[in-house]
């Protein structure tokens, strides 16, 4: 979900059991949060951007190859609603997500 404040961008990152659980939190009066679901707010940071350097980091492969990948901030949400909008995550973050440690997620953290 993303809205704007003063021209910056806010985007709410979380994780939902699905794709369609993902896209039911625009429903959701106050968003993710309150829909009791693990959440980081980010200002002035792209979420397609973010995946794909995200996607880079954890795996070892290209910025390029991250974004080619499918579902890799792939619109979930319908075009015409316009803001808030919902991305998916390739399965390769997602898999990379799950399977990190807490070592690597410091690691990935320093690069």
């Amino acid at each position: 979900m993303n809205a704007s404040i003063g021209g910056m961008t806010l985007c709410d990152y979380f994780s939902a059991a699905d794709d369609q659980a993902a896209v039911a939190v625009l429903q959701s009066p106050g968003g993710p949060g309150r829909a009791e679901l693990d959440v980081l707010l980010l200002k002035n940071i792209d979420p397609v951007v973010a995946i794909t350097q995200l996607e880079a980091i954890m795996t070892g492969c290209s910025c390029e190859k991250a974004s080619e990948r499918p579902r890799s901030g792939r619109l979930l949400s319908s075009s015409e609603d316009g803001s808030p909008f919902v991305v998916s995550l390739s399965d390769i973050l997602f898999d990379a997500l799950v399977t990190a440690t807490q070592d690597d997620l410091v690691h990935f953290a320093e690069l």
